[in-house]
C-alpha cells in the first residue's frame, strides 16, 4: 500500500496550490495512544503537512488522500506554532541526514524508494519526502547564493539511532538512497537536509561563483543552513492570478469549441433537411456526430496522457477548422457525412486534453469550481451556437456558418497555446498495462466509488436522451403549446445547468461529492418526470429548470470525482472512457426514441426518461453505501490532534 500512497502524494502535490504543503514519510509507528494498537511498532507510510487557508478548502484538497481510507486521520484546524513544534526531532539520538532532488517522482523512482524503505532501520528513523517549490521557485538562482529552486521532490533519509555500534549500518542505509536515485536526480542540494557529504552536495547547493560553506560546517552531523541573502524586493505572487487566468482561458476555449460544434451541427441539419434528403439522411448525420466520438475516444485518451495536452488540443482544433472550411464549399450529402464524422473525431481527440488541463489550470485550488466554470462555458456555447446558426444559415448556404465555425476553431488552435500558459507535460510511460488505452476503463470500472457513480450516470443516459425527441411532441401535441414554447423550455434547461454547475456544485465538500452526484442525478429525473404529472406549460418550465440544475451539478461533480480518484497520469484516458460511454449511451437513446414515443406516447416516454435516472441513482447510492461499509473496518478513522494521516502499513 505504501507504493500506491506515495503515488497519490505525488499526484496531489504536482498541481497543488502554494498553501498546501504536504510531505510523505516511511517510519516505524510509535507506541502512542493515538496510533491504532495493531500498527504500533510496525513500519507505516504516512502523509503529513499543513494547509494555510479555509478549512472547507482544505477538506477539498485532502479529499483524494482521505479517499484512500486512512487508518488514522489526524488533520484538524490548529495554529502554525503548534503544527511547527509537532515536527521537532526527538532529542538524544545520533543523526545522519542526506537528500536527493528529483524533478518528479516517476514510477521508477516510486518503486526504487519503496523497495529501499523496506529496510529502513527502526527507532525514530524515517524517510521523508517533500514537494519542492512554492515561493522560492518564483525567483531564479541569480537572486541569492541559495540554489535548488526548481519545483520537484526531495527524498530526505533522516536517520536517528541510539547505539554507536549502529553508525555504519544507518549511514550506509542513508547513502544507499543516493546511489539508487543518482540516475534520476537533478544534482541540486539543500544545506538544511545534508550531513557529512564531503564537498559535492554542499557545492551544488550554492550558486556557481559563490564560495561554498566553510569546511567545518560540512562535517557536522545534521548541519543547519546558514543565513543566506534574499532579493530585497522579491516578485509578487502571481500564481493565484495565473490560475484564474488559465481557468478563464480554458473555459473560453471550451465555450468557443462547443459553440462551433453546435453551429456546424444545426447548420448541417437545416441544410440536409432543406435539400429534401429525408429522415434517414438526418439520422445518418446524427450518427456521424456521435459514433466517431466513441470509436476514437481511446486514441484521444492516450494522446492526452502521452503528449503535451495543449499541443493535442491545438492539433485537433486546427484539423477541425480545416474540415469546417471544406464544408463551406457546400459538398454533396456523402461528403457532408464524411466531413461531419471527421469533426466528431476531432472532438474525441480534443476533449480528453481539455479535461486533463483542468487540474493543472486550477493548480489544485477549487477543483470543483474549476469544473463548474468549464461546464458552464460549455453550456453557454451550446446555447450560442444554434442561435448563430439560426441567423446565418437562413439562406441555405453552408458558407457563412462554416466560415464562422472555422474562424473560432482556428482561433483556439493558434491562440490557445499562447494564451493558455499552463502546461501538462507528457505523463511518464511505464510499460505494461498502465500504458494501454483501456487503463482508463479499468480505473472507472474497479474503483469502488467511481463504479457506482459513473455507472449510474451512464445507465441513466441510455434513456434520458429520449427527451430530445419526446419533449417537442409532448409540448406541441399533448400540452397544446406554441412551437416557440419549446425554445423557452430548452432555455430553462440550459439556465438550470449553468446554475447547478457554477452556483451549487462548488459548495459541496469534496468528501460528499460522490453521494451528491447521485442525488443530483435523481433530481434531474424528478424534474423530467414531474412535468408529466400536469400537462401544462408552467410544469414543463419548472421541470426542465429543476432537471437542468440536477444535470449541471451531476456533470460537474462526476468530472471532479474522476479527477480526484484517478491518478493524474491516467486522467486523459479515464475521461476518454467516460466520454465514450456517455456518447454510446446517448446514441442508444436517440436510436430508441422514435420507437419509445410510438409505443407509449410522448408523455409516457418523458415519464420513463425521468424515472430511469431516479432508479439508477438509487441503485448507485446503495452500491456506494455497501462499498463504504466494506471499507469501514479497515478505515477506522480516529479524530485527534496532530498533523499526519497514517494511511497504510508500509
Amino acid at each position: 500500500m505504501g507504493e500506491e500512497l506515495l503515488g497519490l502524494f505525488r499526484d496531489t502535490m504536482r498541481n497543488a496550490p502554494e498553501g498546501l504543503s504536504l510531505a510523505f514519510a516511511y517510519f516505524t509507528a510509535p507506541v502512542d495512544d493515538e496510533i491504532p494498537a495493531e500498527l504500533r511498532g510496525r513500519p507505516v507510510a504516512a502523509i503529513a503537512g499543513m494547509f494555510d487557508g479555509p478549512a472547507a478548502e482544505a477538506d477539498e484538497l485532502l479529499a483524494g488522500i482521505r479517499a484512500a481510507s486512512p487508518v488514522l486521520d489526524a488533520f484538524e484546524t490548529t495554529t502554525y506554532a503548534a503544527f511547527n513544534s509537532s515536527l521537532d526531532d526527538p532529542p538524544g539520538y545520533r543523526n545522519w541526514w542526506t537528500a536527493e532532488h528529483l524533478a518528479d517522482l516517476t514510477p521508477e523512482a516510486v518503486r526504487t524508494i519503496h523497495a529501499r524503505a523496506a529496510d529502513l532501520p527502526g527507532e525514530p528513523a524515517q524517510l521523508f519526502i517533500v514537494a519542492w517549490g512554492g515561493a522560492m521557485s518564483r525567483v531564479g538562482d541569480e537572486h541569492s547564493p541559495l540554489r535548488a529552486r526548481r519545483p520537484g521532490f526531495v527524498v530526505h533519509p533522516l536517520l536517528l539511532w541510539s547505539d554507536p555500534a549502529d553508525d555504519e549500518r544507518n549511514i550506509a542505509h542513508g547513502r544507499a538512497y543516493r546511489d539508487d536515485l543518482r540516475s534520476l536526480a537533478t544534482g541540486d542540494a539543500y544545506l538544511n537536509f545534508l550531513g557529512d557529504e564531503g564537498g559535492g552536495p554542499p557545492r551544488g547547493a550554492v550558486r556557481r561563483g559563490e564560495p561554498p560553506p566553510p569546511d567545518g560546517d560540512q562535517g557536522r552531523l545534521g548541519s543547519r543552513e546558514r543565513v543566506l541573502g534574499q532579493p530585497e524586493h522579491p516578485p509578487r505572487d502571481t500564481r493565484r492570478r495565473g490560475m484564474t487566468r488559465d481557468l478563464r482561458v480554458l473555459a473560453g476555449i471550451v465555450g468557443v469549441s462547443a459553440a462551433a460544434d453546435l453551429l456546424v451541427f444545426v447548420a448541417l441539419t437545416l441544410h440536409v433537411h432543406g435539400e429534401g434528403s429525408g429522415p434517414w439522411a438526418l439520422a445518418a448525420l446524427v450518427a456521424t456526430t456521435m459514433v466517431p466520438q466513441v470509436l476514437f475516444a481511446p486514441v484521444g485518451g492516450v494522446l492526452a496522457d502521452r503528449c503535451e495536452a495543449t499541443r493535442v488540443l491545438a492539433f485537433a482544433t486546427a484539423a477541425q477548422a480545416a474540415v469546417a472550411l471544406a464544408l463551406a464549399t457546400t459538398p454533396g450529402l456523402g461528403a457532408i457525412l464524411a466531413l461531419s464524422a471527421l469533426l466528431a473525431a476531432g472532438n474525441a481527440l480534443a476533449q480528453p486534453a481539455e479535461f486533463a488541463l483542468v487540474g493543472p489550470a486550477a493548480r489544485g485550488r477549487g477543483l470543483t469550481r474549476a469544473n463548474g466554470l468549464v461546464e458552464t462555458s460549455r453550456y453557454v456555447g451550446f446555447a450560442v451556437g444554434p442561435l448563430i446558426a439560426g441567423v446565418v444559415a437562413l439562406g441555405g448556404s453552408l458558407a457563412p456558418p462554416m466560415l464562422i465555425a472555422a474562424a473560432g476553431l482556428a482561433a483556439i488552435a493558434g491562440g490557445g497555446p499562447i494564451l493558455l500558459r499552463v502546461r501538462r507535460p507528457p505523463q511518464p510511460a511505464t510499460g505494461g498495462t498502465q500504458d494501454r488505452a483501456r487503463e482508463g476503463v479499468r480505473h472507472l470500472a474497479t474503483d469502488p466509488v467511481l463504479r457506482p457513480v459513473v455507472g449510474a450516470a451512464v445507465a441513466a443516459l441510455l434513456v434520458v436522451s429520449v427527451a430530445i425527441t419526446a419533449e417537442v411532441v409532448y409540448l406541441v401535441d399533448t400540452v397544446g403549446a406554441q412551437p416557440a414554447v419549446y425554445g423557452v423550455v430548452l432555455a430553462c434547461w440550459t439556465l438550470g445547468m449553468a446554475a447547478g454547475a457554477l452556483g451549487l456544485a462548488g459548495r459541496i465538500p469534496a468528501r460528499h461529492q460522490p453521494w451528491a452526484a447521485l442525488v443530483a442525478l435523481a433530481i434531474q429525473g424528478v424534474g423530467m418526470a414531474g412535468q408529466t404529472v400536469w400537462a401544462v406549460v408552467p410544469a414543463a418550465v419548472a421541470g426542465y429548470l429543476i432537471g437542468g440544475v440536477g444535470h449541471g451539478v451531476k456533470n460537474t461533480l462526476v468530472r471532479a470525482v474522476i479527477q480526484r480518484r484517478v491518478p493524474d497520469t491516467v486522467h486523459g484516458r479515464a475521461f476518454a472512457a467516460y466520454n465514450a460511454a456517455r456518447n454510446a449511451a446517448e446514441l442508444t437513446a436517440t436510436t430508441l426514441a422514435g420507437v419509445l414515443v410510438a409505443a407509449v406516447g410522448a408523455r409516457g416516454a418523458l415519464a420513463i426518461a425521468g424515472a430511469v435516472p431516479i432508479v439508477a441513482a438509487t441503485a448507485g447510492l446503495v452500491a456506494l453505501r455497501r462499498a463504504h461499509d466494506r471499507d469501514a473496518p479497515s478505515a477506522a478513522r480516529v479524530a485527534g490532534s496532530g498533523d499526519a494521516v497514517v494511511a497504510a502499513e508500509a
